[in-house]
């Protein structure tokens, strides 16, 4: 049976001998690297296979944070369903970071010793359980007649809806056109809000973007435009809803 490792990055050093000592101390049969960096995790990241990773959010001086590195880390096929423990001092990071990156546990430091072990005892054992929170996590389901289509929020730009049809653009820039029924969209708002979606922010009465997507904004008189990466058009900004992206403007 192959030996199971586990990645800690945290630039506090102190932080880092002690979550080692705990972790080799309660799971002797498990190899504990620790590194102070994105950059150092990224290369013991090459060199060996981890069940599971434990991220500090803010690593000062090195101009990445844990979540940079977790998205980083989902995109590498053997690591789309390995468990992935943040810790940090900011707790209302913790359902924005859960569901970015489909994260199986968020510490808020100072947290207890027993606290890191229940978490990590119970996430190296989950990768299921992980894939199944992941695929429900991400999904929005739309109605169309009698056939309910399902659509991963990752892979989704912008949606909007207009005169009874629902357009929905992916990132790779194709578009579909979906005859949708009364309350359509209202669906949709509710299944982001039940499932803490953030990643798709409301921008007008009924349109919808993912805001990695967002390329740029421009003011264009008292009005504001924003244009999405693959998109040719700008979109329009309600002034009710300029909150909803305030914080990539």
């Amino acid at each position: 049976m192959d030996e199971k490792r586990i990645l800690v990055m945290d630039d506090d050093g102190a932080q880092l001998d002690a979550i080692q000592n705990i972790l080799q101390q309660n799971f002797p049969s498990v190899v504990v690297d620790i590194c102070a960096s994105p950059q150092e995790a990224t290369e013991l990241i090459k060199k060996n296979r981890y069940a599971l990773f434990l991220l500090d959010i803010e690593i000062e001086g090195s101009g990445v944070t844990g979540i940079h590195l977790a998205e980083k880390i989902r995109q590498a096929v053997p690591y789309l369903n390995t468990p992935i423990i943040f810790v940090s001092n900011h707790r209302h990071l913790r359902g924005r970071v859960l569901q970015r990156v489909c994260s199986y546990d968020f510490l808020v430091k100072p947290y207890d010793p027993q606290e890191l072990i229940s978490s990590v005892g119970e996430a190296l054992g989950i990768k299921e359980y992980l894939h199944q929170k992941f695929e429900q996590s991400q999904t929005l389901q739309m109605k169309v007649g009698n056939v309910t289509c399902r659509y991963n929020v990752n892979e989704i730009a912008c949606i909007q809806m207009l005169k009874g049809v629902l357009t929905i653009m992916r990132i790779s820039g194709r578009i579909e056109e979906i005859r949708a029924e009364r309350g359509t969209f209202d669906d949709i708002l509710e299944q982001l809000e039940e499932k803490k979606i953030d990643r798709l922010r409301r921008i007008h009465r009924a349109i919808l973007v993912n805001i990695d997507q967002i390329k740029k904004t421009e003011e264009v008189g008292r009005e504001l435009e924003l244009w999405l990466f693959n998109c040719s058009q700008p979109l329009p900004v309600s002034r009710g809803f300029r909150d909803n992206i305030k914080e990539v403007l």
